[in-house]
């Protein structure tokens, strides 16, 4: 059944679940649009890559506090720890390890008081991940988003 459902009836089943929340419509529109395929753009020169050293303690990090977030029940925090992981990925080339995150995604829908937004989020972070359309940039605006409100 997976992926049988064109985009747009994609988008029309993740209307229906948001109706009632206009912040987490906001947000997936948002979302939607940078998922987008824009304008052709000239190319860029990418940003210099991070240390190699600083990669390792950033990933554990990142793993840490997804961990930690989950066992305090804090499901968008975790989620955001789980985003930035997958954008640390994306910035090192290591996109095959990607997708395998969107298994961790089930202990934090799991989570009691999960904003809509946040699921919504995990969504497009798997479809992103099986279509290997996930890159850094997206990522880390995904995680941003999902992140703790201020």
């Amino acid at each position: 059944m997976r992926n049988e459902a064109s985009g747009e009836e994609r988008r029309w089943i993740v209307r229906h679940l948001l109706a009632g929340c206009a912040r987490c419509g906001a947000i997936t529109r948002r979302l939607w649009k940078l998922g987008e395929p824009g304008p052709e753009i000239a190319a860029e020169e990418p940003p210099p890559p991070e240390p190699r050293k600083d990669w390792k303690e950033a990933e554990a990090a990142l793993r840490d506090a997804h961990r930690a977030f989950l066992a305090e029940g804090k499901g968008a925090e975790a989620a955001a720890a789980l985003l930035d992981l997958a954008a640390l990925y994306a910035r090192q080339g290591r996109t095959a390890e990607i997708l395998p995150l969107t298994r961790d995604m089930l202990p934090i829908l799991q989570t009691r008081g999960l904003r809509k937004g946040v699921v919504a989020a995990l969504i497009c972070f798997r479809a992103l991940a099986e279509s290997g359309a996930a890159d850094a940039g997206l990522l880390t605006e995904m995680a941003r988003l999902v992140g703790p409100r201020s």
